[in-house]
């Protein structure tokens, strides 16, 4: 979906979080497409905060904690 503004300057999509107490809306087949849709939305500004880590993260074998430090 489209990115939260906090999230836009770092790209322009950002992936779909559904709130625990929607998901058994998305999980079952009964709900009406259009509820399922309300759904496909950016999480609120402040769900998630960006900052920025080193380039280490981008190697596959690199399982550390190191790949969260904040740079």
């Amino acid at each position: 979906c489209a990115a939260a503004p906090s999230f836009a300057p770092i790209h322009d999509r950002f992936p779909v979080v559904i709130n625990q107490d929607k998901w058994e809306d998305w999980l079952f087949n009964d709900t009406p497409k259009a509820q399922l849709q309300s759904l496909l939305v950016a999480p609120n500004d402040g769900f998630m905060i960006p900052y920025r880590v080193s380039g280490h993260v981008n190697k596959v074998a690199n399982d550390d904690a190191s790949c969260f430090a904040a740079l």
